[in-house]
């Protein structure tokens, strides 16, 4: 919306909440990669990756946990390790196609052909 002082702050405060949910409910995967996320676009990379970690360490076949690894991966400049988490998250469980195209999260990798490749089983 333009507004990119009160979208830091919304996620500031999404992190803040996340942590305080991960305290207690500390096997979340999904409020580990979502913290994890808003970490890396808040600057905290090291500490976005650890939860990530942490996310995938509890649900390592679970293709949504994977695909947002993708996520966060991709953001954090890694794109092979981003490349890894879609590839294993996009199957028969996991086929939605436009979804990926348009998600902004993992522009970096658009036209890799590692990438394309993911598009192409997806048909």
């Amino acid at each position: 919306l333009g507004r990119p002082a009160e979208a830091e702050a919304a996620t500031r405060r999404g992190v803040a909440a996340a942590q305080r949910y991960l305290e207690l409910h500390p096997d979340d995967s999904r409020a580990c990669y979502l913290a994890g996320g808003a970490l890396v676009r808040l600057g905290s990379r090291a500490e976005g990756l650890a939860l990530a970690e942490r996310a995938l360490g509890l649900d390592p076949d679970e293709p949504a946990v994977l695909y947002n690894l993708a996520c966060v991966y991709a953001l954090a400049g890694l794109p092979e390790r981003a490349l890894d988490c879609l590839e294993q998250a996009v199957g028969p469980l996991f086929g939605l196609r436009d979804w990926i195209v348009h998600d902004h999260d993992l522009v970096s990798l658009r036209g890799t052909p590692r990438f394309e490749a993911v598009l192409a089983r997806l048909g």
